[in-house]
């Protein structure tokens, strides 16, 4: 459903992430990673992490076309 609750591991395995990469997603600021304690495993809803990977390649693209038209390509 919408509101599935997914671990590390199936972060994983549905984006195709390595797990370092996995781990840097989840230590950038803003990510809707759920409270945890230390020790405890990882873990995100994902619709609220899709909305925030879209988001991020959003401004990603955005500023992407900014830096081309400062250099007018």
């Amino acid at each position: 459903g919408k509101d599935d609750i997914i671990t590390f591991d199936e972060l994983c395995e549905i984006y195709g992430f390595g797990r370092r990469e996995a781990i840097r997603y989840l230590n950038t600021k803003g990510c809707p990673v759920l409270p945890r304690s230390k020790g405890q495993p990882y873990k995100v809803v994902k619709s609220e992490f899709d909305e925030w990977l879209k988001g991020k390649d959003d401004n990603k693209k955005k500023t992407m076309r900014l830096l081309f038209a400062a250099l007018n390509l």
